[in-house]
């Protein structure tokens, strides 16, 4: 058996793909730097966390991505609001579905992972889709000992940002709520 294979940058084909993991994993994290519900190319990734609705109690959902918006010259660094705003598309489908993630912010880097309790992915292109003819990336299985290895990037800045779903039973909050904001330098967190 591969432990790679080559993926159509589809919804429903990442879902195919990454059925039995979405039934069974007790904690996802999905790594994707450029993650960004506010943009079209990832305006359907809140249907990779549906499937999670069924599941009693529901699995811990954490979404990683980096701080800065864009690459090069056209790199941006939104605020905290700006952000919350990105995030609100996903935080109405997560309600909706009675499901809750935590969003956390760091430092700039590069690769794509899906790590659960009981199998990491490293996904080439990331979680967004494309709407082109047979736009192919790779995901490839990681290995156990890679995988307890893998640690999230190193870190100047972590915001973190709390998806809640009962959040809007306080209307004195905002639907994300800021959680915390948490500084360190040059470690990195497992």
């Amino acid at each position: 058996r591969s432990s790679s294979r080559t993926v159509d940058r589809k919804t429903a084909e990442y879902l195919d793909l990454l059925g039995r993991t979405l039934r069974q994993a007790n904690s996802l994290m999905f790594i994707d730097p450029n993650l960004n519900p506010a943009q079209r190319n990832y305006q359907e990734f809140y249907k990779l966390l549906v499937p999670l609705k069924l599941r009693n109690p529901a699995p811990k959902i954490e979404l990683h991505r980096s701080f800065c918006d864009g690459d090069g010259r056209a790199r941006t660094f939104p605020t905290q609001s700006e952000w919350v705003d990105k995030f609100l598309p996903l935080d109405a489908e997560l309600r909706r579905a009675r499901l809750s993630a935590e969003v956390f912010f760091w430092q700039d880097f590069h690769d794509r992972y899906l790590i659960t309790d009981i199998i990491g992915i490293m996904v080439g292109a990331g979680f967004d889709v494309t709407r082109a003819q047979k736009d192919m990336t790779t995901w490839a299985r990681l290995e156990s000992k890679i995988m307890k290895t893998c640690s999230v990037p190193t870190i100047l800045h972590l915001v973190r940002l709390t998806l809640n779903t009962n959040s809007l039973l306080e209307p004195k909050n905002r639907l994300m709520r800021l959680s915390g904001i948490c500084r360190a330098a040059n470690k990195n967190i497992t």
